[in-house]
Formats: structure tokens, C-alpha cells, sequence
């Protein structure tokens, strides 16, 4: 088993591979399950692949880990769609965060049809 999910893990660029190796070992109740979840998280991040980091998080059910994610790599929508489906409307806070994100990249999509 642990050469299957060194196999697959190795090399860290491929994400098909990290993905599959987390997959096989979660299957399993692999000891190193949560761990090589860690190592991939701290991959996408490093890779600034926060959009897909949230997807994880979304998955594993870490709403507002997802939402963070995708806040800080600049996917509003998604944060907005965590907070829809979450209904995570209780925090004024949050909710003007995700607004403001949303309104910038509309500006910044409005900048470049006029550019």
C-alpha cells in the first residue's frame, strides 16, 4: 500500500497524482491519510492554486476554510456560492468582504473590455 501511494504521490506537480494518492489512501484508512492531505494543501497553496485548495476544503466539508480560500485567491463568486449553499449570512463582516471582492473584479472586468 505505501508504495502504491509513494507511486502516485511523486511527482508533486501532478496534481492527477496527489489527488489519486489522497483518494487511495483515505480509501484504505491509510495512516498517512491526513497527513498527505496536509502536504497537499500546503502545495496548492504554495502553488497559488487556491481555487482548487478550497475545492478540498469544500469536499471535506471545511466551509469556512473554503471560503477563506477562495476569498484570498481572489474567486469571489465561489466564496459567495459557499455562503449561499452554507448559509453562512450571519456575519455582516464576512458577507461585506465577499461583496467588495465581487464589485473589484467587476471593475477590473469592466477595465479590460474598455481597455
Amino acid at each position: 500500500m505505501k508504495t502504491h501511494i509513494d507511486n502516485y504521490q511523486f511527482p508533486p506537480d501532478s496534481l492527477f497524482k496527489w489527488s489519486e494518492a489522497l483518494s487511495v489512501a483515505r480509501a484504505q484508512n491509510h495512516p498517512r491519510a491526513e497527513s498527505l492531505a496536509g502536504e497537499y494543501h500546503e502545495y496548492l497553496i504554495s502553488t497559488h492554486q487556491h481555487e482548487i485548495a478550497g475545492q478540498l476544503m469544500e469536499r471535506d466539508g471545511k466551509f469556512s476554510e473554503a471560503l477563506q480560500l477562495y476569498l484570498s485567491g481572489g474567486y469571489p463568486a465561489h466564496a459567495a456560492r459557499v455562503v449561499t449553499e452554507q448559509g453562512l449570512t450571519e456575519d455582516p463582516q464576512l458577507l461585506e468582504k465577499v461583496l467588495k471582492q465581487m464589485h473589484a473584479q467587476r471593475e477590473r472586468e469592466r477595465e479590460r473590455e474598455r481597455g
